[in-house]
C-alpha cells in the first residue's frame, strides 16, 4: 500500500521544460538511487524560477565523474583545486551530492530522440548536456538562445 502525506505549502504540479535552450536552475532535489548494476545513482531535481523542472543523474562512477566537477564549477562551490574525495563509502556520494540542494547553476539543455518501445514513434526528451556557471546563463534565463 502507498502512502499519501498532505503538503499544504505544496504550490501547482510543476512543469517540464519544452525548448532546447541554457537555463539558471536551483538545485531542488537529489534522491539517491541504485542502477540495475548496483551503482549508486544521485537524480538531481533542477527547477527555474517558473516552476519548470527536468532531472538529471549523476553516478558513482570514476568514467563519469566529469559531470559532477562541472556541477562543483558550475555551482560555485568553494572548494580547492585539487581536493579528493572518496566516494568509496556507501552513501558517502549522496551527501556529496545532497549538498547542492539550494545552489543556482547553469544548464544547457539538447533534445534527445529515441523510439517509444509500445508505438515505435519517435520521441524526444530534454537532457542536460552540460552544466555552466549562472551568471554566465542569466542572458537566457526567460527565453532559450
Amino acid at each position: 500500500m502507498s502512502k499519501f502525506k498532505i503538503d499544504l505549502n505544496a504550490s501547482d504540479r510543476p512543469e517540464r521544460f519544452t525548448e532546447e535552450g541554457e537555463y539558471i536552475v536551483t538545485v531542488a532535489n537529489v534522491e539517491r538511487l541504485l542502477t540495475p548494476n548496483g551503482v549508486e545513482k544521485a537524480v538531481i531535481t533542477l527547477a527555474d524560477d517558473r516552476n519548470r523542472q527536468v532531472k538529471d543523474d549523476l553516478l558513482n562512477k570514476d568514467t563519469v565523474y566529469w559531470r559532477l566537477n562541472q556541477l562543483v564549477i558550475a555551482s560555485g562551490l568553494n572548494i580547492a583545486n585539487g581536493t579528493e574525495l572518496d566516494f568509496s563509502k556507501s552513501g558517502e556520494f549522496f551527501n556529496f551530492v545532497k549538498g547542492f540542494v539550494g545552489l543556482k547553476v547553469g544548464i544547457l539543455l539538447k533534445k534527445e530522440e529515441y523510439t517509444s518501445k509500445q508505438t515505435g514513434e519517435q520521441k524526444f526528451v530534454l537532457k542536460v548536456s552540460k552544466f555552466t556557471k549562472a551568471n554566465k546563463a542569466a542572458a537566457s534565463a526567460d527565453e532559450p538562445f
